[in-house]
Order: structure tokens, then C-alpha cells, then sequence
């Protein structure tokens, strides 16, 4: 699978009347946290370790408690046995763990239980008693009841001396004593080109990528860090991360990625209604309900907005509009929302004039960011536009041996994979086999079909800048009734029509779907359910016999034409290629 690297900065110099001007490049990162909202499949455990690194020793971490907890027992557990001192500030005094000098232990338990009974605890002391990290992988309470549990969460303990100690979240610790088990992090909400999955150490694991609507993306990993490409044009709704065997896997973070163009803040936004905007303080504000601000003079094209804010007092409800060029009225992009980022889908096909911004309520509204996809093109989205974006990302799958593939502006093959093959229709002989010649040249065409055949399967994953595109297809020229043509649209109907699958040519079912930038066959009249592929370069699929031995058989040249007494030269006879001498 490619790997590509995304960094896209974009200024747009915004005045009344004035044209903005967009330059390169920036990318927007989003960290997924995984700490909070997730699922574990069962038999599954899902830990946050934090380190803790002494550096002179009986210093170290404390945790405080208020209200404070009513308990009978402490324990503090490390990864492995270290020499610790584990404090607590107790109703009846200070309470320390027992421990022989010699000995060391991975397990530090504090039980008031037959002593004095439930204590209020208020704070509580982890202590190296040399140098070193000592990593903490649980910390819990027994409450007064004697048996129930309370976990103290590990993000809680903070540095008494930094200068002395520090502590760290190096990794989450996921085990499982089942291969194919894993936790789910979800509530997410991202259109991003790369996820990126970092572990504390190499091992053998499964990323899913769950889209909003249900579809999906996985990669099978053996590194230490991965790469997973995605489709900016899907939103990105969960993410699952999986052992493939029984064991432990330490995830360290999570990152998605997306190519976007960065409006510039400091210049002026027009205000409408009772709005305003300080360019100074990145702040807009209004006197009433549905007033806000416009940026004006946009000339651009892009397959969604992102608005982030980073007003103190939480989220306030932003609506979003724009206006295409041609396009009477102004369309909402996202509806009501209190999340501080938010994404709305724009139509990549139409240029954008201006975008608009309404505050839901009579308030103000600081703003951090305001950025713009790249035009995004890939499997999923329909239509493309006839210009020159600033910026077009460009991303399919393409499976290993045949392909179809139509792409709207020109490509070259290495862009693809370094030993991809491309190929023209030339003919179909009626009745069995559809022969192709090979692409000489290192360029595909804008709007001509082909067929690609890969030796492994990849991913087109590539950000363009100032790449034409064009809408235009130019289908082939028919042989037999039979025509090559284009797709720039997803979820094309293919009942009755052929496409390319298991490495043949297969006419399609009711309900079956072509997605976008591939091509497919139409055959007016007559057709098998299946075809056959014919290349002019594979010569290991040619049979050699002499003219005196062929059979009586229907016989066609590499034209579709049908030959009555053959001589020397490559056929079509019975489906297969036949050098007749």
C-alpha cells in the first residue's frame, strides 16, 4: 500500500469585492482519544500504564480524594516488582505500606479491614524508594462494604517534586487471552486521508475503520507504528484495534490526518445583521439570534469546511452556508451543533463564492480555525468539476490482477505502482473474448477507459495541486456491438452492463454497482455471461499449431472480424490466442 505524506497550508486574503488567494499547505491532525469511550470485546482487558520516573529517590506521585472515599483496602500495582513506598492520608492518621528492605513486590496492598476498619481516605503518596520507573498499571479501593471495588484512575496522580519526578502515560496495555479481540473507540467524528496507529513495540494486530453509514476499511498490520489510507470523502465514526493472536498489545495514540486549506483569521469577515467580527481576537459577535459574519470573494473549489472554536465557556451553535457560483440561494452545510469542531460535506463540483456564518443564539464566538478540504476524489463521491483546483486528492483501491479504471484528468502509471500495466479495448469477437492492446506510454489520459493489472493490490492515495480536470469521457469505439466506457460517478447500476471481476469480464445482476473512477463494457446485442481477457503482450496464453491442423471452428482476427481460411498470423479461436503457421 502507497504512503503519502500530507502537509497543506492555505491563506485566503480576504476584503469586500477582493478575489482570496489560496497558496499551500497545511494538514489538520485530530488525536482520537483513547481513554474514553470505548467497548472491549470479552475475553479483554484495557489499561492506561503511566510511568513514573524517579530521578532521586523517595520522591514521587500523589492523588487526592474529595469528597474522600470510605475504604477498607489500597492497592497499588506495578508492571513489575520495584522497590515502592505507598502512602495514605487517612480519617485516623497517616497509613504506610509494610515492606522488608530486602524485598521488592509488584503488588502493594494497605488493609485496614481487621485493624481499624473503613477509613476516610484523602490522599494517597507513591514513593520510589531508589531511582528508576516504576510503571503503575491498576490502582484500586475495597469500599466499606468489604468487597466492593473502586478503581482510582491513573490520570489522577500528578508530580509532588517535578524536579525530583515525573509521570507519564506511555501506552494502554491491550490483552486478550483470545486472538481477534479488541476494544472500539468510538464517538468519532473526522474526515481525514491517513490514520495512524503508534504502539509502545512491534506486534501483530488489526485495524477497522468504521465510516458513518456502515461501510469499512481494514489493514493487518505487523509494525510497531501503521499507516492506514482512507477516504476523506467518508467520515471516520469509530475505530476498532484488534489482537490477531492471544497477548498484549501496547497502544500509545491514535492520529487521523486530512489534507485542508487554512483561512486566514486576521483579515476582515463582512458582518451582517447585528454581527460583527475582530479580526484581532478571531471573535464573532452578535446583538441578536441568526446574525454572524460572511467571508466574500472565494473562488475556490472543495469537498467540505471544518470550524473549530475555542471559546472558554464551551461550544456555541454555529450554522454554516454557502454560495456556488451560478447557484441562487445560499445552502447549510452543517446543521445545530455544541461541539467546538465542526465538519460539513460541500459539493466539489460547484466553485465556492462566499461562506457564511450564523450564531444560533445572541452571544460571541471565538474562533481558532477555519479550513477547507481538498477537492476529494475516490470511490465513494459522484461527479467531478471541470477545472483546476488548487488542490485535488486523488484515492481508490485497486485489487491484485485486473482492474478497471477511468480517471477525469491525466495520471502517471508510477503514480499507480511501479510495475502497473494499462490497457485499450481493441476488439470483442462476438461471442467469447474482449482483446486489448497495451498503453507504450508512461501517461493515462484523461477520460479513457482502461484496464490496469497490478501484481499486488494497493491503494491510489496522491494530493495534485493545479491538476485540469475535466468531466469529459471518451469512450471507445465499438467492436461487435460491444463499447468500453467511463464512470466518474459511485454506485452506478451494472445490471445487464459487464465490468471486470476475478479476472474476467462478467455481465452484472440485479443490484450490482460500480463505483467511481473505474470503467465497464456495454454490449448492445447478444453476449456470454462471461468473457474472456485477450492482451497483445502475454505470449505464455498463445497456443502455436500449424495451419494444416486446425480445426473447423469459428476463427477471428484481433480486429473482431471473423476469417473463414486463416493463414499465417495471431487468432481468436475459441477463445484463446493462435499463431498459425
Amino acid at each position: 500500500m502507497k504512503k503519502t505524506t500530507l502537509l497543506l497550508l492555505v491563506f485566503l486574503s480576504v476584503t469586500l469585492g477582493a478575489k482570496a488567494d489560496v497558496v499551500t499547505k497545511e494538514a489538520i491532525t485530530t488525536n482520537v482519544d483513547i481513554s474514553t469511550n470505548y467497548s472491549k470485546d470479552d475475553p479483554t482487558t484495557y489499561t492506561p500504564p503511566y510511568t513514573m520516573t524517579v530521578t532521586e529517590a523517595w520522591n514521587g506521585i500523589s492523588c487526592y480524594f474529595s469528597p474522600a472515599v470510605s475504604a477498607t483496602k489500597l492497592v497499588v500495582k506495578l508492571s513489575e516488582a520495584k522497590e515502592l513506598k505507598v502512602i495514605a492520608g487517612t480519617s485516623s492518621g497517616w497509613d504506610d505500606i509494610a515492606f522488608v528492605e530486602t524485598g521488592t513486590t509488584a503488588t502493594y496492598t494497605l488493609d485496614w479491614s481487621a485493624t481499624k476498619g473503613a477509613q476516610a481516605v484523602y490522599q494517597i503518596h507513591i514513593q520510589g524508594r531508589v531511582t528508576g520507573d516504576f510503571t503503575l498499571t491498576d490502582a484500586y479501593f475495597i469500599l466499606a462494604d468489604g468487597t466492593t471495588k473502586q478503581n482510582i484512575p491513573l490520570s489522577s496522580f500528578t508530580t509532588d517534586n517535578a524536579e525530583k519526578a515525573t509521570y507519564t502515560l506511555d501506552y494502554y496495555s491491550l490483552t486478550t487471552t483470545d486472538g481477534w479481540k479488541g476494544v472500539t473507540f468510538t464517538k468519532i467524528s473526522a474526515n481525514a486521508t491517513k490514520a495512524t496507529v503508534t504502539l509502545q513495540e512491534s506486534a501483530k494486530f488489526k485495524v477497522y475503520i468504521g465510516y458513518a453509514g456502515g461501510s469499512s476499511l481494514e489493514a493487518f498490520p505487523e509494525t510497531a507504528s501503521a499507516e492506514v489510507l482512507l477516504d476523506p470523502s467518508k467520515t471516520v465514526s469509530s475505530i476498532n484495534i484488534q489482537t490477531q493472536e492471544a497477548g498484549t498489545i501496547k497502544l500509545k495514540s491514535i492520529k487521523l490526518d486530512n489534507t485542508v486549506s487554512d483561512f486566514n483569521l486576521s483579515q476582515d469577515m463582512t458582518a451582517f445583521g447585528g454581527g460583527s467580527y475582530n479580526k484581532a481576537t478571531k471573535t464573532i459577535t452578535t446583538t441578536t439570534t441568526w446574525e454572524g459574519v460572511q467571508i466574500e470573494g472565494l473562488s475556490l473549489y472543495s469537498s467540505g469546511v471544518t470550524i473549530k472554536e475555542c471559546t472558554s465557556e464551551g461550544a456555541v451553535p454555529i450554522h454554516m452556508y454557502v454560495k456556488y457560483k451560478d447557484v441562487a440561494d445560499e445552502q447549510e452545510v452543517n446543521t445545530s451543533t455544541d461541539a467546538r469542531t465542526v465538519h460539513g460535506t460541500l459539493d466539489h463540483t460547484k466553485k465556492i463564492e462566499k461562506l457564511t456564518f450564523k450564531l444560533e443564539t445572541k452571544t460571541s464566538a471565538t474562533l481558532d480555525y477555519v479550513k477547507f478540504d481538498a477537492v476529494c476524489l475516490s470511490s465513494s463521491t459522484t461527479g467531478v468539476p471541470d477545472a483546476t483546483p488548487d488542490m485535488t486528492y486523488f484515492y481508490k483501491p485497486l485489487k491484485a490482477g485486473w482492474n478497471s479504471f477511468c480517471v477525469p484528468f491525466e495520471m502517471p502509471l508510477t503514480d499507480i505502482a511501479a510495475d502497473a500495466k494499462a490497457y485499450t479495448f481493441t476488439s470483442y469477437d462476438g461471442t467469447s473474448t474482449a482483446t486489448f492492446t497495451k498503453v507504450e506510454g508512461e501517461t493515462l489520459s484523461a477520460g479513457v477507459p482502461y484496464l490496469l493489472k497490478l501484481s499486488e493490490a494497493t491503494t491510489i492515495a496522491k494530493l495534485y495541486e493545479g491538476k485540469e480536470i475535466s468531466s469529459t469521457i471518451t469512450n471507445s469505439d465499438a467492436s461487435n456491438n460491444m463499447t468500453f466506457k467511463g464512470n466518474y460517478n459511485a454506485e452506478m447500476d451494472m445490471e445487464d452492463k459487464y465490468g471486470v471481476t476475478s479476472n474476467k469480464i462478467m455481465q452484472g445482476a440485479a443490484g450490482s454497482k460500480l463505483n467511481a473512477f473505474a470503467a465497464y463494457f456495454e454490449i448492445s446485442e447478444g453476449g456470454a455471461r462471461e468473457l474472456s481477457i485477450s492482451t497483445d503482450d502475454e505470449v505464455t496464453a498463445i497456443k502455436t499449431v500449424h495451419a494444416s491442423r486446425l480445426l473447423p471452428t469459428e476463427c477471428y482476427d484481433l480486429q473482431g472480424r471473423k476469417v473463414a481460411l486463416p493463414t499465417r498470423g495471431l487468432y481468436i479461436v475459441n477463445g484463446k490466442k493462435i499463431i498459425i503457421k
